[in-house]
């Protein structure tokens, strides 16, 4: 891991916080988890074997299912599945940044009026 790569990680947790959904090949996401501290970044690193994840992988979100990940061998930040299968890619941590959005995630009030229900204990 290059330096610039570090630092990126060290401070995604911090700088993503504003951002609630990503572009993902022009269609937004939204993001149901938080992006992962260092500490958990570091942490994480030792699990990829359980998880099938390569070593040149670094994860930083995710539920271990379906996770972002920084490849270090040439930068790029990919978007992978439980098969572990690459979904979508990234060519580097500014075309990343410049992903993530700060749309939220509309709400569901398409109902009106006042649902009423007798329960039977």
């Amino acid at each position: 891991m290059n330096t610039q790569q570090e630092e990126f990680l060290k401070s995604i947790e911090g700088y993503a916080k504003n951002y609630p959904s990503i572009y993902v090949d022009g269609k937004l996401t939204f993001l149901s988890h938080c992006f992962w501290s260092w500490g958990e970044i570091n942490e994480g690193l030792t699990l990829r074997a359980k998880w099938d994840v390569n070593e040149s992988l670094i994860p930083f979100y995710g539920d271990w299912h379906d996770l972002f990940c920084l490849e270090t061998k040439n930068g790029k930040i990919i978007q992978i599945n439980d098969d572990r299968k690459v979904i979508y890619e990234w060519s580097g941590i500014e075309s990343f940044k410049k992903s993530l959005s700060e749309e939220e995630e509309p709400s569901n009030n398409d109902f009106y009026g006042i649902i009423d229900a007798d329960l039977d204990f």
